[in-house]
C-alpha cells in the first residue's frame, strides 16, 4: 500500500493501480474518470464503489484507502474542493465534469460498436455503384 497523500483543492490522481492511503485537506468531491474504484473511509460503516462519472462527497479530515475495483486495472481519479477560491476554480470544476462526461460517452460508443459487431451476422459489404 502506498504511503498517505494529502488531497488539496484540486488534483488529478493518475494510474492508481494498488491500494493507497489519502487524507482530505478540504471538503470536496472525488470523481472516478475511467474505471471503478473501491473506497474505504475511516469511521464509515460502508465501503463505496465509485463508478466512472460518479461523485463521492468528501469532508476535511477524511482518511481513505482507495484502490481499483479490479486488481491490476489502473484508475484515474480527480478531487475537486467544494469551496471555490475564485471563479476560475468553478470553471475548472465544470471542465472536469465535461471531461468525465466525454470519457463516459467514449466508453459508451466503444461498447455500442462491440455490441453491433456481435449482433451483425455477417460483415457489412460495401458495393460500388455500377457505371
Amino acid at each position: 500500500m502506498q504511503g498517505p497523500a494529502t488531497w488539496e483543492s484540486e488534483m488529478e490522481i493518475e494510474h492508481v493501480t494498488t491500494a493507497c492511503r489519502a487524507r482530505v485537506s478540504r471538503d470536496g468531491w472525488l470523481a472516478a474518470a475511467d474505471a471503478p474504484v473501491w473506497i474505504t473511509r475511516d469511521g464509515d460503516l460502508h465501503d463505496h464503489v465509485l463508478m466512472p462519472g460518479e461523485l463521492l462527497p468528501l469532508h476535511e479530515g477524511d482518511r481513505l484507502v482507495v484502490e481499483p475495483w479490479q486488481a491490476g486495472q489502473a484508475a484515474r481519479l480527480t478531487f475537486v474542493a467544494s469551496r471555490a477560491q475564485s471563479p476560475l476554480d468553478a470553471l475548472q470544476a465544470l471542465a472536469l465534469l465535461a471531461e468525465t462526461f466525454a470519457l463516459l460517452l467514449e466508453q459508451a460508443a466503444r461498447t455500442a460498436r462491440k455490441m453491433a459487431d456481435r449482433v451483425r451476422p455477417y460483415p457489412v459489404m460495401r458495393h460500388e455503384r455500377a457505371p
